[in-house]
């Protein structure tokens, strides 16, 4: 196992790992035709600037050592895989939802206005709800910052 398998980390909608209020992690998809493209940019041993140490951090900061990327690879690309193999619409919402940041208070800010809510849940299409008060707000699209 590699020695930051056990860290407890959580997706921040719509396509970003999170360790302890610090991003690690920045998954994007495209699809083409009946195919998905998937990009996943992870944090390993890069160095984060002064100006990002407070939102951002890597694997090896929070591994306490430097960190070989190609076993992170390879044991990426075959928990992909297996996942893969099981996969369907609900039980990617279902496990984004178990792993996210639902429940934590959010700032929205999008094209048009900021508010601030609770990251409540996900519609079937995957987008967010913040719920304000009684309210609930579908985000199409947007930053959700975390508060």
């Amino acid at each position: 196992a590699l020695p930051i398998s056990n860290i407890k980390t959580f997706i921040k909608w719509p396509n970003d790992l999170y360790f302890e209020k610090k991003k690690v992690c920045g998954i994007l998809t495209t699809n083409l035709d009946d195919k998905s493209v998937v990009g996943i940019g992870i944090n390993v041993n890069n160095k984060i600037g002064k100006s990002l140490q407070s939102k951002a951090t890597n694997l090896k900061t929070i591994a306490g050592k430097e960190l070989n990327t190609e076993k992170i690879i390879k044991s990426l690309l075959k928990h992909f895989e297996n996942y893969s193999k099981k996969i369907n619409h609900n039980k990617i919402l279902n496990d984004w939802k178990k792993h996210s940041f639902l429940g934590q208070k959010v700032k929205v800010k999008t094209m048009n206005r900021t508010f601030e809510g609770i990251a409540y849940d996900l519609d079937k299409e995957g987008f967010l709800i913040i719920k304000k008060g009684s309210k609930k707000i579908k985000v199409i699209e947007g930053d959700v910052f975390l508060t």
